[in-house]
């Protein structure tokens, strides 16, 4: 069951999901006495004004009846209530939940039907020892007078109760309602203010605001005041509590209604078992302790007896069914009272052999002012009782008095049944206890549980377990941030799927428990990427090489792949393509798939990583290096192609001949990686793009005839370029990249010039474009 938490505000709508319809109409703020015909013009969803600080004095009911009976003002318009005479509510929609729309008001929220379990919808009030509830129709009418014709109307269903508690003096006041129906005038125009208020000895919580919500058909509203005994520590205080409705209407203005729980609460602190907080009880309802004689009755024996002795004690106290005129037994403190009333009972006890561990058991109990001692021993019974199933008897009993705060004179009845004893009225009930729907989460990560425990008696203590559910690997484990409060998180740290329970224990039944099902979702692993130096924080080691990082032939090549994976019981696999035909694969190992490589020949290489985890998830990244081999050959280039429009980027239209010259080399002794001879030169025919090396920083030079050459030059005359040429042989071809060095050392945004920009940069895929003229030579 959910245990809607509630605030204490004034009327409210339920708080809208994000998928509910967007309010309408706005919100307006009144200061003073409402205009009736400014809100006409806007008719707001909400109007907010100031709170009222007292209670209004009783009798403005604006009973409809009483209203049509006055002399009519002319032509006029008024606003009424009509409450139906023994009306049980409709019952509110099925999926109350999925159903509301309503505006967004966060202190207000709907649990899984308008009121608690044990309020009892089809029926018009529930009273129990610590729990009151009624419910109730209204119907706000408006009538055009003199003619008393109904013009608009509004069906409310409405429901309010409370909850006491056995060991606090506090409460709270709670009301729902269902707007079911609103037509004519009603529509738009009708607004309901609710606040709770305290009386006899008592406070209430008075928001700082009143909010008056626009009714709409549909719409579900609830409110909740916190509410407390101001008694002193040897007083008895009797409060009750009732709600004003406030109707708004744009046409006839407030029409005020009333409404009151029918039972005062009683709030002491005389039970001497339980704290000096003490606590709150409906005085006026008696509650029953209940016996069983069931087989599997921990007191049988006890409960047997108690029967028979109903039967046959001329009084027949605490039976509720004997007698035309039955009698309560009434609980007594006085412990030498007590005392003499078990002596007059039990004193001359001879105990029967054909019992087995025999005991004196009496009735009307020794702890009642109907006890032998008190009212005679003719007038009671004593019996031969097992001593276990009498000692369980009286541990009944004594929670009994507590679970409902029996004191000195509270009158209370005892009924013996023959099956288990069920949730009977009065005694203290086992906590409500809601985990939760059923969610989807990853692991690693915070999955939020908002759970619900409700105790009649108060707040009872929780806890939240899991279990897995179906297989999972081994070493697979969930932890929650605070397992002991129903707000917690829960994190896994492997995938799986979970049952999640939480557990309620009052001290006095045994415990409840609700559970959710939690599929946690496995999430792949992921290579870290480093973080540049002027990031927010401090750098962090991420995948290595460096792309267009330089490294000779001959020497070895350290691979870093540091990578993530939120599940920390997972296993990972690396497997790297060198982009040289060769691959490795082979156990993550430090959160890293870390490898070394010899390349025997030059070239552009991409280098592909792949970090799947047990669980098939993978995570792919890549970086392509410079291989270069001072040893490797050169390339010479001579000729021209048709540059294409958008190749120079200031002027994308333009198409025209673009002439190239390159011939870099590696010079004898040269180490690499700058070539030591050689230039790049290339230039439109029309002169509006001429670029010229200054330097040069690496060549590669592949066996299969392909070329690439990296340096820095000027750009019409200005320093301050980079520039790759890609050069094929055999078919001629070639691709010129040149760009601003301020855009960063290589290529990437901001390109100036790119004959070939959907090519990619590695030099095996770069896609250089066909010679119209001339040759590209690669000398190996």
């Amino acid at each position: 069951m959910v245990i809607a938490a509630v605030m204490a505000v004034t009327l409210t709508p339920v708080a809208a999901r994000a998928d509910d319809p967007a309010p309408t109409g706005g919100t307006a703020v009144v200061t003073g006495t409402p205009d009736l015909e400014a809100l006409r013009e806007r008719r707001p969803a909400e109007i907010v004004m100031p709170a009222e600080r007292t209670a209004p004095a009783r009798g403005t009911f604006a009973d409809c009846d009483e209203v049509l009976a006055r002399p009519a003002n002319g032509e006029e318009k008024v606003g009424c209530v009509r409450r139906v005479p023994g009306a049980v509510p409709a019952s509110p929609p099925a999926a109350a939940s999925p159903g509301i729309t309503a505006l967004a008001a966060a202190d207000w929220n709907l649990g899984n039907g308008p009121v608690p379990r044990w309020c009892k919808i089809d029926q018009l009030e529930t009273h129990l020892r610590m729990r009151e509830c009624h419910v109730d129709t209204y119907l706000f009418y408006v009538y055009q007078r003199p003619s008393n014709q109904v013009v608009g109307e509004v069906l409310l269903n409405y429901w309010e109760w409370e909850e006491l508690s056995n060991k606090q003096r506090t409460w709270t006041h709670n009301i729902q309602m269902y707007v079911a129906d609103v037509s004519g005038l009603a529509v738009m125009s009708t607004y309901l203010n609710a606040q709770g208020w305290c009386s006899l000895g008592c406070t209430e919580s008075i928001p700082e605001v009143k909010r008056l919500i626009r009714l709409e058909r549909g719409m579900w509203l609830r409110g909740s005041w916190d509410m407390s005994s101001t008694g002193l520590a040897d007083e008895r205080t009797y409060t009750s509590a009732d709600t004003d409705l406030n109707f708004l209407h744009l046409e006839t203005g407030n029409t005020k209604a009333w409404t009151e729980l029918d039972y005062k609460h009683r709030c002491e602190r005389e039970l001497p078992e339980t704290p000096s907080d003490g606590g709150c009880v409906f005085d006026e309802v008696q509650p029953e302790l209940v016996l069983s004689k069931a087989a599997t009755s921990d007191h049988r024996r006890h409960a047997e007896f108690v029967e028979e002795a109903q039967l046959t004690t001329p009084d027949h106290y605490g039976a509720r069914h004997i007698g035309l005129d039955p009698q309560p037994l009434q609980r007594m403190a006085d412990k030498d009272r007590k005392a003499k009333n078990y002596q007059a009972s039990c004193g001359n006890f001879v105990k029967d052999p054909a019992v087995p561990n025999d005991s004196c058991d009496e009735y009307p109990y020794q702890s009642t002012y109907q006890g032998a001692n008190e009212i005679g021993r003719a007038r009671t019974a004593v019996g031969h009782v097992p001593l276990g199933e009498n000692s369980k008897g009286g541990t009944r009993l004594q929670n009994f008095y507590l679970a409902n705060r029996v004191i000195d004179g509270d009158k209370f009845w005892v009924t013996v049944v023959d099956g288990p004893i069920a949730d009977e009225p009065g005694r203290d009930t086992p906590p409500e206890v809601y985990a939760g729907e059923d969610l989807i989460g990853y692991e690693g990560a915070e999955i939020h549980l908002e759970g619900r425990a409700d105790d009649a008696q108060g707040p009872p203590v929780v806890h939240w377990s899991y279990a897995a559910n179906g297989p999972v690997d081994p070493g697979t484990s969930c932890t929650f941030s605070n397992p002991d409060g129903t707000s917690t998180t829960f994190t896994c740290n492997d995938d799986g799927t979970f049952t999640v329970t939480l557990t309620a224990d009052d001290g006095v039944n045994m415990p409840v428990s609700d559970e959710l099902s939690a599929e946690v979702r496995n999430v792949g692993p992921r290579i870290r990427r480093p973080l540049p130096d002027f990031a927010p924080r401090a750098a962090e080691a991420g995948l290595t090489p460096e792309p267009w990082s330089t490294h000779r032939t001959s020497s070895p090549v350290q691979l870093t792949a540091p990578y993530t994976d939120p599940g920390s019981n997972d296993t990972q696999t690396c497997v790297v393509r060198w982009d040289d035909g060769t691959e490795d694969r082979y156990p993550a190992t430090g959160d890293s798939c870390d490898r070394a490589h010899t390349y025997a020949h030059a070239g552009m290489d991409t280098i592909a990583v792949t970090i799947t985890d047990d669980d098939s998830d993978s995570g792919t990244d890549h970086t392509m290096i410079v291989v270069y081999d001072p040893d490797g050959g050169f390339i010479t280039t001579g000729g021209w192609l048709n540059s294409p429009a958008g190749a120079l980027t200031a002027e994308p239209a333009l198409t025209d001949r673009l002439h190239v010259t390159l011939n870099p080399k590696y010079k004898p002794g040269d180490s690499g990686p700058v070539p030591g001879g050689g230039k790049v030169a290339a230039r439109l025919q029309n002169g509006r793009f001429d670029l010229a090396s200054t330097a040069l920083e690496w060549l590669v030079v592949t066996p299969d005839g392909k070329a690439a050459v990296k340096g820095v030059g000027t750009v019409n005359g200005e320093a301050g370029y980079g520039f790759v040429a890609y050069g094929y042989d055999d078919p001629d071809r070639l691709r010129l990249v040149v760009w601003p060095l301020s855009a960063g050392d290589h290529p990437g945004a901001g390109t100036l010039y790119d004959n070939r920009p959907a090519g990619d940069y590695d030099l095996d895929i770069a896609d250089p474009q066909p010679l119209d003229a001339g040759s590209v030579q690669v000398h190996g």
